[in-house]
């Protein structure tokens, strides 16, 4: 279940660098004090976000682990799941995948969620809309937010 506070942030991108995005932005969450779960896309891809935390910005550093079943419970303030973790409880989920209708439920625990419209490849950008679509159904506040420059 929702509230008005529950919001999505939508990271419109125009270029392929979704990953680097994942990084920076699970960083910025994790200095603000916030937990935060990275939903990935495979645990092949969980694997190259995990490297890309240690790699991405030379002076910084975030603490992560991956999550890689059901049962395993961490502390550790930023997750990398490459499948849908019930038991996980973070203030913050980044979807680094598609999402289907079972996921609705998975996505109601968390107040804030992080997605992304991939603009620079047509099929991917009507996978975002229709991401855009069951969010706003849920009764999330959908903030859009442009690539920055880098």
């Amino acid at each position: 279940m929702t509230t008005s506070d529950n919001k999505v942030y939508f990271y419109y991108l125009k270029t392929p660098e979704k990953d680097i995005w994942i990084c920076r932005i699970a960083r910025n969450f994790y200095e603000q004090g916030k937990t935060v779960c990275i939903l990935s896309a495979s645990q092949v891809h969980a694997e190259l976000l995990d490297q890309l935390l240690w790699t991405f910005e030379q002076l910084s550093f975030v603490p992560h682990e991956i999550v890689s079943d059901a049962g395993s419970v961490t502390q550790s303030p930023v997750l990398i799941c490459s499948q849908k973790v019930e038991h996980i409880h973070a203030d913050v989920l980044i979807i680094a995948r598609d999402i289907s209708g079972s996921d609705i439920g998975f996505l109601s625990q968390f107040p804030i969620i992080v997605d992304f419209a991939d603009l620079w490849d047509e099929y991917l950008k009507q996978l975002s809309r229709n991401r855009y679509k069951i969010l706003n159904n849920l009764g999330y506040e959908v903030v859009t937010v442009e690539q920055p420059s880098v």
